[in-house]
């Protein structure tokens, strides 16, 4: 038993129930069930231990590499019995697996039915969860609760890194187990709010996809599907340009050809690049706005950008931004990570794995439309054609200004930014709408599960 007191941040605890010196340990949360609802969660689950027989080479077992937050699980690649070293356990589908090291940052899951059978190693225990007690769906809802989550962080043993949460600790968490049919009345308005949620993210793709297509349509460019080129290619010597055979992809080659005919012209004559250092003096408060990769989106452009110290200025954060300037991710470009800096970005300082350019000929090419193309699949194909590396592809900035803009009349352009701008307002809003039901559900929810709000 825990009482709190009148300071929020002082309890005491009847020495009978101190299991651990540790005061994060006897964190509670404040549920407003009835007692007789709160329950071991073990009440409600039953622990499997069923080993897979690892010497036999007769079965390729697959195996859970990790669970997201979300509940997704990943799968390694299928690997044989007899060539994996450590033991492996069945998990059935139904059944709940969490991980010990990673269940307080919500990884645990349900094994979804598409997959039936898989082996998971000692690091995730898997429970059976008993029909007659627990809907399963409600299970994760309540262990991936904010309050919940915020719980479990003071339940796990090691270092910050390894911290994990032991199956007889994890059985003996208290939870609220109501009644089936409230159980499952939560999960139903969680599914549906879900459900609602994908049909807007459907509708947004959508629209997407209709002013892509309508960008092709209007520069008269059909994109074939990517096609791996097989068997042996031959070409004319003076059309060869890279000792590299995916570079002659039959999809590449056959947008070359539609450039070309196009009389499509190269981006480095069109954009004008450049490199602008920074000084310390352009600082004088000595703290810059930095602009990574990460802070920009195909979708939102720059997002943000984190304040650093010009004494301890990365190796990267090599270039002066200004309003204008348009910002080319040259790695992993295939993400379109590429914007206009808008005003409240000026005189920032970017990573040197953005290109840089400060003006385009206006007299052939609009900026926008530029960057319309530029994020839209025949934008993206041609990057994706010329980038190198393994992990994290790249294109060079030399490779990057080859890529081709067909030139429609400059008002056929204006346009089509005109209409495009106007279906991504309502692709803003919409994104604005999903997020703001997925905040407002969750919150219901959340209440639901604390038993703060009528379950209906």
């Amino acid at each position: 038993m825990t009482t709190v007191t009148a300071n929020p941040r002082a309890f005491v605890v009847w020495f009978k129930d101190l299991d651990r010196w540790d005061v994060a340990y006897f964190r509670r949360i404040q549920w407003t069930w009835p007692a007789a609802v709160l329950r071991p969660l073990g009440e409600a689950l039953v622990r499997k231990t069923r080993e897979v027989d690892t010497k036999s080479d007769k079965v390729v077992v697959p195996i859970i590499e990790k669970i997201s937050f979300g509940g997704d699980v990943s799968l390694t690649d299928p690997e044989n019995r007899a060539k994996y070293k450590g033991r492996l356990y069945w998990a059935e589908a139904g059944e709940l697996v969490y991980s010990k090291i990673r269940v307080k940052q919500g990884s645990l899951a349900i094994v979804p039915p598409a997959m039936s059978r898989l082996a998971v190693s000692a690091e995730y225990p898997i429970y059976a969860i008993k029909p007659s007690v627990a809907d399963g769906e409600y299970l994760v809802l309540v262990l991936k609760s904010r309050a919940f989550q915020s719980f479990l962080e003071g339940l796990s043993h090691g270092g910050s890194t390894k911290t994990r949460l032991h199956p007889t600790e994890f059985e003996r968490l208290t939870v609220p187990l109501p009644p089936l049919a409230a159980q499952r009345a939560i999960v139903r308005r969680w599914q549906e709010a879900q459900d609602e949620i994908a049909k807007s993210n459907d509708a947004i793709r959508k629209r997407q996809d209709d002013l892509e297509a309508t960008l092709l349509r209007k520069i008269g460019i059909r994109l074939l599907p990517p096609t791996p080129r097989t068997g042996a290619l031959g070409f004319y010597w003076k059309d060869i340009e890279r000792w590299d055979t995916f570079f002659y992809r039959p999809d590449f080659v056959d947008l070359e050809k539609q450039l070309t005919a196009q009389k499509a012209r190269p981006l480095g004559e069109l954009a004008h690049f450049v490199s602008r250092p920074w000084s310390k003096a352009d600082f004088p408060d000595g703290v810059f706005r930095y602009v990574e990769i990460s802070c920009v989106s195909r979708e939102k452009g720059i997002a943000d950008a984190r304040p650093v110290d010009v004494q301890k200025a990365p190796s990267r954060a090599t270039t002066l931004i200004k309003t204008g300037d348009i910002l080319l991710s040259t790695t992993r470009p295939y993400l379109g990570a590429f914007t206009i800096v808008p005003t409240d970005y000026d005189n920032c300082v970017c990573t040197s794995g953005f290109a840089v350019a400060d003006a385009v000929d206006e007299m052939r090419v609009d900026k926008r439309f530029l960057l319309h193309f530029l994020k839209g699949p025949a934008g993206l194909r041609q990057m994706e054609r010329r980038m190198t590396g393994g992990l994290y592809p790249a294109i060079v900035q030399s490779e990057l200004e080859k890529v081709r803009l067909p030139l429609p009349p400059l008002k056929v352009q204006q346009n089509f930014v005109t209409e495009a701008e106007k279906v991504q307002e309502q692709i803003k809003k919409d994104r604005q709408a999903a997020a703001k039901l997925s905040a407002e559900v969750a919150q219901e929810v959340e209440e639901m599960i604390l038993g703060t709000r009528p379950v209906r």
